[in-house]
């Protein structure tokens, strides 16, 4: 237009730039410079960081961005009203509490606890698996879920090393899980036990691995434990007389310690009687097959042995 000179006001501005817009100088109409994406601004607004966006819980505005995305990982915004900004990133509230993580998203510091087995410092993207040590495994789990730190023992014992645990997923592997266990241990369901194998002890305290083939040996069936060098719990418990060889093998008692007293009817013969009722096979052999007796050993744990 066509303005006169003026000492008092200025003249030729014709209104606002409307709402949603916003100008720096030299606008020629009132619809001015539109807003980023779907942000807003008052009418007259003069600059591009008047424009605005509310971001709901969970999510921030990033630096230079014009719509709202999901909270940074570590991080939790509990959500707001933010202006444009070439410089920073708005809506970031804070670090998730230690002992937490996001991968993402998060609205408040309590974010997602770690899995029971893992740990992590304030603002944790991720959690990290606790490594056992040691024979017991000493810091190789934790209390619960949660934790800030390896603070508790996986309560195993004997172990020679570990396998590596990984976390993924809010879950870990292996953890708290045995590789390989101490010298005369071995594993069995997650756990180091003591080798063991079967040993026949005779009355005089002497063990072996191989069964006593000699007449009118006693003997009783122990369980050696390869650690401690001694015998666990007896298997049977009897004294063997007078035992002649039948298909190969001995004569023993049965699992109730009974007395068995085997008879031939005559030589040759493939028929062997006990008074119980039971019958085995006696090859080539006359009269009297075996005299098996109930007797009594030593006392568990006193025999020496070796696997």
């Amino acid at each position: 237009g066509t303005y006169n000179y003026s000492d008092s006001a200025a003249q030729g501005i014709t209104g606002n730039c409307n709402e949603n817009t916003y100008s720096t100088g030299g606008a020629s109409a009132a619809t001015c410079t539109a807003c980023p994406g779907s942000m807003t601004s008052t009418a007259g607004s003069t600059a591009k960081t008047s424009c605005k966006i509310t971001c709901t819980a969970g999510n921030h505005l990033a630096k230079s961005a014009n719509a709202c995305s999901s909270c940074p990982a570590g991080k939790y915004c509990t959500g707001g009203t933010y202006n444009y900004s070439d410089s920073a990133a708005q809506g970031i509230t804070g670090n998730c509490n230690a002992g937490r993580f996001s991968t993402g998203g998060a609205s408040a510091a309590t974010c997602t606890a770690c899995a029971k087995g893992s740990y992590s410092a304030a603002g944790a993207s991720a959690c990290t698996a606790c490594q056992p040590s040691g024979a017991a495994g000493t810091g190789g789990t934790t209390s619960g879920t949660g934790a800030t730190s390896c603070n508790a023992s996986c309560g195993k014992s004997n172990v020679a090393s570990w396998n590596t645990a990984t976390w993924s997923s809010n879950s870990v592997s292996n953890s708290c899980s045995i590789k390989t266990c101490a010298s005369n241990y071995s594993l069995s369901g997650g756990n180091c036990v003591a080798t063991t194998c079967t040993v026949y002890c005779k009355g005089s305290g002497s063990c072996s691995k191989t069964r006593p083939s000699t007449q009118n040996t006693a003997f009783a069936v122990f369980t050696c434990n390869k650690a401690t060098g001694k015998t666990t719990g007896g298997m049977q418990s009897c004294w063997v007389y007078n035992t002649y060889a039948i298909s190969g093998g001995y004569l023993q008692c049965d699992s109730t310690g009974r007395s068995w007293h085997w008879m031939c009817t005559s030589g040759n013969t493939a028929n062997c009687y006990n008074w119980g009722g039971l019958q085995t096979c006696c090859t080539n052999k006359s009269g009297h097959c075996g005299d098996v007796q109930s007797g009594t050993m030593s006392t568990s744990g006193t025999y020496n042995c070796s696997c």
